[in-house]
């Protein structure tokens, strides 16, 4: 966990996290990391697919992006899909 903060401060977007945040303030924290970078952090790192739910459990939504683009590789199970599609806090995050 300790990587993959340090990888999200790397590569943190301040403007985009405080306009998010006006707009809708539905995560528990929010760095504003694009999908490309949420790509790249995962790829750097190998995280198993509990690790993955541990990580969207956060609500912190980069943790969030970071989490289901590690998962992709696995072919995660459809169960796993609806959960964390259901437990979506806003339709930003749908479009990812």
């Amino acid at each position: 966990m300790r990587e993959v903060k340090l990888q999200l401060r790397r590569h943190m977007n301040g403007t985009t996290a405080s306009i998010m945040r006006r707009l809708d303030d539905a995560y528990a924290a929010n760095y504003g990391l694009s999908l490309q970078h949420a790509r790249e952090v995962a790829a750097s790192l190998s995280l198993s697919p509990q690790e993955c739910d541990d990580l969207w459990r956060t609500r912190w939504r980069d943790l969030m992006l970071i989490a289901a683009t590690a998962l992709a590789p696995y072919d995660p199970e459809p169960g796993r899909v609806l959960s964390w599609a259901e437990s979506l806090p806003s339709v930003e995050m749908v479009e990812m």
